[in-house]
C-alpha cells in the first residue's frame, strides 16, 4: 500500500530487512542521515546496514509505489560488557 511504512528502533550495530518488492518501489531512511531508494528484492533482502557504531538507531522503510511485503528483520544487538 502506497504511503505505508515500518519503523524499527534498536540498540546495536546492524539491521537487515527481508521481504519482497521491486526496485524503486520503496525508500529507506536511517538516523545516520541516509535516504536510499529501494534496490528491490535481492535474495529476499530489501535493505541492510552494517558496521554502525554501537548505539540507538532507527530505520524507516516507506512504500512509494506498487507493493512491498516485509517478511522479517534481523538486528545485531549488544549484550553485556564488551570483551
Amino acid at each position: 500500500m502506497v504511503g505505508a511504512y515500518i519503523i524499527i528502533d534498536w540498540a546495536g550495530t546492524a539491521v537487515y530487512i527481508y521481504g519482497s518488492g521491486s526496485k524503486n518501489s520503496y525508500n529507506v531512511t536511517t538516523n545516520q542521515g541516509d535516504a536510499v531508494l529501494g534496490e528491490g528484492n535481492i535474495g529476499g533482502l530489501l535493505f541492510s546496514q552494517t558496521g554502525l557504531e554501537y548505539g540507538l538507531h532507527t530505520v524507516k522503510l516507506a512504500v512509494i509505489e506498487g507493493e512491498v511485503s516485509i517478511s522479517g528483520a534481523i538486528i545485531t544487538v549488544g549484550m553485556g560488557e564488551s570483551g
